[in-house]
Protein backbone atom coordinates (compact mmCIF):
# COMPACT_ATOMS: atom_id res chain seq x y z
CA UNK A 1 0.00 0.00 0.00
CA UNK A 2 1.36 3.67 -0.90
CA UNK A 3 0.30 6.05 1.29
CA UNK A 4 -0.09 9.73 0.06
CA UNK A 5 2.37 12.68 0.60
CA UNK A 6 -0.49 13.92 2.77
CA UNK A 7 -0.76 11.03 5.04
CA UNK A 8 3.18 10.46 4.99
CA UNK A 9 3.33 14.39 6.41
CA UNK A 10 0.50 13.50 9.04
CA UNK A 11 1.74 10.19 10.41
CA UNK A 12 5.67 11.97 10.38
CA UNK A 13 3.97 14.94 12.10
CA UNK A 14 2.27 12.77 14.92
CA UNK A 15 5.50 10.51 15.41
CA UNK A 16 7.29 14.19 15.86
CA UNK A 17 4.96 14.65 18.78
CA UNK A 18 4.69 11.60 20.29
CA UNK A 19 8.63 11.27 20.20
CA UNK A 20 8.63 14.81 21.78
CA UNK A 21 5.87 14.17 24.45
CA UNK A 22 7.94 11.01 25.66
CA UNK A 23 11.27 12.52 25.59
CA UNK A 24 9.75 15.40 28.03
CA UNK A 25 8.63 13.11 30.29
CA UNK A 26 11.83 11.25 30.19
CA UNK A 27 13.84 13.98 30.89
CA UNK A 28 11.12 15.60 34.05
CA UNK A 29 13.19 15.06 37.24
CA UNK A 30 11.06 12.94 39.73
CA UNK A 31 9.55 15.03 42.74
CA UNK A 32 12.28 16.71 45.16
CA UNK A 33 11.80 18.92 47.42
CA UNK A 34 12.11 22.71 47.71
CA UNK A 35 12.61 25.81 49.63
CA UNK A 36 13.56 28.91 50.35
CA UNK A 37 15.83 30.16 52.56
CA UNK A 38 16.61 26.63 53.83
CA UNK A 39 19.66 25.26 52.63
CA UNK A 40 20.84 22.80 49.77
CA UNK A 41 22.10 20.53 52.09
CA UNK A 42 18.40 20.21 53.74
CA UNK A 43 16.76 20.26 50.59
CA UNK A 44 19.09 17.31 49.10
CA UNK A 45 18.51 15.73 52.75
CA UNK A 46 15.03 15.65 52.07
CA UNK A 47 14.76 14.61 48.63
CA UNK A 48 16.87 11.61 49.43
CA UNK A 49 14.88 10.82 52.37
CA UNK A 50 11.49 11.05 49.82
CA UNK A 51 13.36 8.07 47.50
CA UNK A 52 14.12 5.72 50.36
CA UNK A 53 10.19 6.74 51.51
CA UNK A 54 9.10 6.12 48.26
CA UNK A 55 10.64 3.12 47.78
CA UNK A 56 8.96 1.99 51.57
CA UNK A 57 5.82 2.74 51.14
CA UNK A 58 5.76 1.47 47.19
CA UNK A 59 4.30 4.24 46.23
CA UNK A 60 5.26 7.82 44.82
CA UNK A 61 5.62 11.32 45.57
CA UNK A 62 3.14 13.18 43.30
CA UNK A 63 4.41 16.65 43.90
CA UNK A 64 7.35 18.30 44.98
CA UNK A 65 7.50 19.04 49.11
CA UNK A 66 7.87 22.52 50.19
CA UNK A 67 10.24 22.95 52.76
CA UNK A 68 10.20 25.76 55.62
CA UNK A 69 12.58 26.60 58.53
CA UNK A 70 11.41 28.50 61.55
CA UNK A 71 13.03 29.51 64.99
CA UNK A 72 12.23 27.61 68.08
CA UNK A 73 8.81 29.41 69.23
CA UNK A 74 8.08 27.35 72.73
CA UNK A 75 5.86 25.00 71.57
CA UNK A 76 8.21 21.85 71.79
CA UNK A 77 7.45 21.28 68.22
CA UNK A 78 10.63 20.04 65.57
CA UNK A 79 8.32 20.12 63.12
CA UNK A 80 4.84 19.84 61.53
CA UNK A 81 3.23 19.09 57.92
CA UNK A 82 0.25 21.35 56.84
CA UNK A 83 -1.89 19.65 54.30
CA UNK A 84 -3.93 22.53 53.75
CA UNK A 85 -0.72 25.07 52.62
CA UNK A 86 0.73 21.60 51.50
CA UNK A 87 3.74 22.78 53.60
CA UNK A 88 6.70 20.90 55.60
CA UNK A 89 7.66 23.42 58.53
CA UNK A 90 10.96 22.05 60.15
CA UNK A 91 12.03 24.08 63.76
CA UNK A 92 15.96 24.57 63.77
CA UNK A 93 17.24 23.26 66.39
CA UNK A 94 16.82 19.35 66.46
CA UNK A 95 20.46 17.42 66.59
CA UNK A 96 20.89 15.15 63.02
CA UNK A 97 19.57 12.08 64.40
CA UNK A 98 15.83 13.46 65.75
CA UNK A 99 15.90 15.95 63.20
CA UNK A 100 16.00 12.70 60.87
CA UNK A 101 13.49 11.41 62.60
CA UNK A 102 11.13 14.44 62.43
CA UNK A 103 11.86 14.99 58.53
CA UNK A 104 10.73 11.30 57.92
CA UNK A 105 7.70 11.72 60.12
CA UNK A 106 6.38 14.83 58.19
CA UNK A 107 7.63 13.77 54.59
CA UNK A 108 5.40 10.50 55.60
CA UNK A 109 2.73 12.78 56.00
CA UNK A 110 3.41 14.44 52.83
CA UNK A 111 3.24 11.21 50.89
CA UNK A 112 0.13 10.44 52.54
CA UNK A 113 -1.47 13.52 51.81
CA UNK A 114 -0.77 13.48 48.39
CA UNK A 115 -2.64 9.83 48.31
CA UNK A 116 -5.35 10.61 50.52
CA UNK A 117 -5.81 13.83 51.17
CA UNK A 118 -5.49 15.12 54.74
CA UNK A 119 -6.68 18.94 54.16
CA UNK A 120 -8.82 19.94 56.77
CA UNK A 121 -12.71 19.32 56.13
CA UNK A 122 -11.61 16.21 54.56
CA UNK A 123 -13.36 13.99 56.50
CA UNK A 124 -16.49 14.09 58.79
CA UNK A 125 -16.44 11.26 61.67
CA UNK A 126 -18.69 10.30 63.40
CA UNK A 127 -17.09 10.86 67.11
CA UNK A 128 -14.24 12.02 68.61
CA UNK A 129 -13.29 8.29 69.18
CA UNK A 130 -13.72 7.73 65.68
CA UNK A 131 -11.46 10.89 64.97
CA UNK A 132 -8.90 9.56 67.28
CA UNK A 133 -8.41 6.00 64.99
CA UNK A 134 -7.84 7.38 62.38
CA UNK A 135 -5.45 9.94 63.82
CA UNK A 136 -3.77 6.33 65.17
CA UNK A 137 -3.54 5.39 61.15
CA UNK A 138 -2.08 8.65 60.14
CA UNK A 139 -0.08 9.07 62.80
CA UNK A 140 1.12 5.51 63.31
CA UNK A 141 2.08 5.02 59.60
CA UNK A 142 4.54 8.31 59.96
CA UNK A 143 6.05 6.66 63.13
CA UNK A 144 6.15 3.55 61.54
CA UNK A 145 8.67 5.05 58.53
CA UNK A 146 10.57 7.08 61.39
CA UNK A 147 11.11 3.59 62.87
CA UNK A 148 12.38 1.59 60.29
CA UNK A 149 14.26 3.86 58.48
CA UNK A 150 15.89 6.32 60.98
CA UNK A 151 15.79 3.59 63.90
CA UNK A 152 13.02 5.42 65.93
CA UNK A 153 12.09 3.09 69.05
CA UNK A 154 8.80 2.69 68.81
CA UNK A 155 8.46 -0.09 71.64
CA UNK A 156 10.25 1.72 74.35
CA UNK A 157 7.26 3.81 74.55
CA UNK A 158 4.54 1.55 74.03
CA UNK A 159 4.42 0.77 78.31
CA UNK A 160 2.76 4.26 78.57
CA UNK A 161 0.61 3.63 75.78
CA UNK A 162 -0.99 0.50 76.82
CA UNK A 163 -2.40 1.80 80.03
CA UNK A 164 -4.32 4.57 78.06
CA UNK A 165 -6.27 7.11 80.80
CA UNK A 166 -7.90 10.90 80.17
CA UNK A 167 -4.64 12.77 79.17
CA UNK A 168 -3.71 14.71 76.22
CA UNK A 169 -0.15 12.92 76.56
CA UNK A 170 -1.77 9.75 76.53
CA UNK A 171 -3.62 10.55 73.31
CA UNK A 172 -0.98 11.23 71.72
CA UNK A 173 1.39 8.05 72.46
CA UNK A 174 -1.66 6.10 71.76
CA UNK A 175 -2.21 8.00 68.04
CA UNK A 176 1.95 7.48 67.12
CA UNK A 177 2.92 4.43 69.12
CA UNK A 178 0.00 2.35 69.15
CA UNK A 179 -0.68 3.47 65.83
CA UNK A 180 2.81 2.73 64.40
CA UNK A 181 1.97 -0.75 66.20
CA UNK A 182 -1.40 -1.27 64.25
CA UNK A 183 -0.43 0.01 61.00
CA UNK A 184 2.87 -2.98 61.11
CA UNK A 185 0.60 -5.70 62.30
CA UNK A 186 -2.27 -4.63 59.37
CA UNK A 187 1.26 -4.87 57.10
CA UNK A 188 2.18 -8.21 58.56
CA UNK A 189 -1.57 -9.43 57.32
CA UNK A 190 -1.23 -8.68 53.75
CA UNK A 191 1.40 -6.15 53.02
CA UNK A 192 0.73 -2.40 52.00
CA UNK A 193 -2.80 -3.36 50.33
CA UNK A 194 -3.99 -4.35 53.54
CA UNK A 195 -3.16 -0.62 55.13
CA UNK A 196 -3.83 1.09 52.03
CA UNK A 197 -7.47 -0.94 52.61
CA UNK A 198 -7.70 0.64 55.83
CA UNK A 199 -7.38 4.33 54.43
CA UNK A 200 -10.37 3.55 52.40
CA UNK A 201 -12.23 1.85 55.57
CA UNK A 202 -10.97 3.26 58.50
CA UNK A 203 -11.25 1.79 61.88
CA UNK A 204 -14.49 3.44 63.58
CA UNK A 205 -13.06 3.09 67.37
CA UNK A 206 -9.61 2.92 69.48
CA UNK A 207 -10.94 -0.07 70.67
CA UNK A 208 -10.50 -1.49 67.65
CA UNK A 209 -7.15 -1.07 67.35
CA UNK A 210 -6.62 -1.51 70.66
CA UNK A 211 -7.96 -4.92 70.22
CA UNK A 212 -5.64 -5.49 67.15
CA UNK A 213 -2.49 -4.18 68.86
CA UNK A 214 -3.02 -6.01 72.39
CA UNK A 215 -5.88 -8.18 71.82
CA UNK A 216 -7.18 -9.77 74.91
CA UNK A 217 -5.02 -7.48 77.13
CA UNK A 218 -6.61 -4.45 75.99
CA UNK A 219 -7.21 -1.67 78.08
CA UNK A 220 -10.82 -1.02 79.28
CA UNK A 221 -10.46 2.78 79.44
CA UNK A 222 -11.09 4.77 76.24
CA UNK A 223 -8.70 7.23 75.16
CA UNK A 224 -9.29 11.27 75.65
CA UNK A 225 -12.23 12.61 73.98
CA UNK A 226 -10.63 15.83 72.68
CA UNK A 227 -7.60 13.82 70.96
CA UNK A 228 -4.46 15.07 69.92
CA UNK A 229 -4.42 18.32 67.24
CA UNK A 230 -5.91 18.33 64.00
CA UNK A 231 -2.92 18.85 61.67
CA UNK A 232 -0.23 16.00 61.25
CA UNK A 233 2.71 16.25 63.85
Amino acid sequence: MTLSPRAVRVFMDLFRRLFLVGFIAGCRSPPQAVGFGVSSELVNKATAWMARISTWRTRPFKRDVRLELQSPDGSGNDGWYDPDLEVLTLVDRSAAYSADIVLVHELTHALQDQHQNLGVGVRQPRSKDAELAWRALVEGEATLAAAELVGFDVTAHLSGAHGIGNTEQEATLFTYMVGAQYVASLRREGGWATVDAAWLNPPDSTAEIRRRVFGSQAPASAPPTDGPHSAPH
